[in-house]
């Protein structure tokens, strides 16, 4: 039984896509965002006072009207609201990342939350805070554009379980096999956004040009 399990374990890193090493970036985005929230969680954040004098402190540094003009106007009216949903907000992301569960939808969250925490916060504190969260950013696209639950996560369990239903939280098999027969077809391949059609090309001049047939993925 070891060995099966150690199998398994080391099938998850022989993916075209290197999901297995990805896995373990996710992991570590999450533990970060835990380890983040957990202060909060257990601190004097959650009272409402914490989060609007962190903002007021850094949003006159924020390069961009429209999101300060947000920032000012509904995020630290509603400070209190705010508090909450920022660190359960990040507790959610964490687990999610660990465990492999939504990730594309936690990711989705992820990089907005970011790029709320960048431009309102990360500015006015300088140094390599903003580098950090264009870091974390990128890393939850990645993560959303690799569907990265899909190994060492329950995203994987479930894309086993129900390996033919099409769910956008885990389905990219379609887009790597059309990106497969186009690579295999080399010149007679097009790829658009109806997806990879074959072109036929005739081998006898007379022939009418050739037609455009779909390659089901």
């Amino acid at each position: 039984m070891g060995s099966d399990s150690g199998g398994s374990l080391v099938s998850n890193f022989k993916q075209p896509t290197y999901l297995g090493y990805l896995a373990l970036l996710r992991i570590l985005v999450g533990v970060l965002f835990l380890l983040v929230a957990w202060p909060k969680v257990s601190g004097r954040f959650l009272s409402g006072d914490v989060l609007p004098r962190q903002l007021l402190n850094g949003i006159q540094k924020d390069p961009l009207a429209w999101h300060r003009a947000f920032i000012e106007g509904f995020v630290i009216p509603h400070g209190h609201l705010f508090s909450y949903l920022s660190a359960f907000g990040e507790i959610s992301i964490g687990l999610s990342l660990v465990v492999g569960c939504l990730v594309r939808i936690s990711s989705l969250f992820g990089a907005l939350y970011n790029f709320n925490i960048m431009f309102s916060v990360a500015y006015a504190a300088g140094g390599g805070t903003v580098n950090y969260n264009r870091v974390l950013i990128l890393l939850h696209l990645i993560f959303v554009s690799a569907s990265a639950g899909r190994s060492l996560g329950i995203d994987g369990v479930l894309k086993r379980r129900f390996p033919h239903m099409d769910v956008w939280l885990t389905h990219t098999d379609g887009r790597q096999a059309t990106l497969a027969e186009a690579i295999r077809l080399g010149a007679d391949g097009l790829l658009s956004e109806d997806g990879l059609h074959r072109i036929g090309l005739s081998i006898s001049g007379g022939d009418p040009p050739a037609t455009l047939r779909p390659v089901t993925a």
